[in-house]
């Protein structure tokens, strides 16, 4: 594979933030004997595999290497910094990721917590900070958490919890990125191989480094010869071939001036 092609494995990879958020169904609820009902507890993550998600393919998120930012873990309004919900009063993460927190007396907190005691159902979104992701090739297969992840995929072997959200809405494996579409790129020190990297992925990494959108003319082509396997020669010629629309181009608009 070319070096123009593929970057520096040991580089830092861009990661959009909504793909290191993962939803969880009927996962807040108000603590158990809490009859002030300012009390909630929240299942963010069981262990279990994340299947088809819209970047990562097959994912797995290993109990093991998972920790806590904070003692206390912040707890937001769909992943809103500035809608501050509650914090964490105790947190574990085996068997299953789960906080115990209250509300904060704050006007957003106090409306959340009148809707959940009308009824109205909260998914918990979970947001990481992946620190170590292996992939999973296609057809390659490898357990976490005694579940056994088929690729192509990836496992998330050391993360940072965050933060966790309550939402009414949020990013189920599966959906698309718009779900949280307001988040901006993570920057992580992950390895990064165009093999076993999703289309997603792909289009991210095309996006973010330079010297690919020097090398191509856009992230089909780019696509088109990771998909396919590519030489020098490729590189080359597809690099060729952007040069000569631009001079095209260029010529077009020098001969409109005249």
């Amino acid at each position: 594979m070319s070096s123009i092609a593929t970057a520096d494995p040991t580089q830092a990879r861009t990661i959009p933030l909504e793909a290191c958020r993962f939803i969880w169904d009927d996962a807040v609820q108000f603590a158990q004997g809490d009859k002030s009902e300012n009390r909630f507890e929240i299942l963010a993550y069981d262990g279990s595999i994340i299947a088809k998600h819209w970047y990562w393919g097959n994912l797995g998120i290993d109990l093991d290497g998972l920790s806590f930012e904070q003692d206390r873990t912040p707890v937001f309004d769909s992943h809103n910094y500035d809608r501050r919900i509650g914090f964490a009063t105790a947190q574990e993460i085996r068997p299953k990721v789960r906080f115990t927190g209250q509300f904060l007396e704050n006007g957003e907190a106090q409306k959340l917590r009148t809707d959940m005691k009308a009824g109205f159902p909260m998914q918990a979104s979970l947001g990481l900070v992946p620190l170590d992701v292996e992939q999973v090739k296609e057809g390659a297969s490898m357990v976490v958490n005694g579940r056994r992840l088929e690729g192509p995929g990836a496992v998330f072997r050391k993360a940072q919890i965050r933060e966790v959200s309550m939402a009414a809405f949020g990013a189920a494996p599966g959906t698309s990125a718009t779900a949280f579409a307001a988040g901006g790129p993570m920057i992580v020190q992950t390895a990064f191989d165009e093999a076993t990297a999703t289309e997603a992925q792909l289009r991210t990494h095309f996006a973010t480094t330079l010297a690919l959108r020097e090398s191509f003319s856009g992230p089909d082509a780019y696509l088109a010869f990771v998909r396919h396997g590519g030489h020098d020669v490729d590189v080359l010629r597809e690099h060729n071939r952007f040069l000569t629309r631009e001079l095209e181009d260029a010529e077009a608009q020098l001969a409109g001036l005249r």
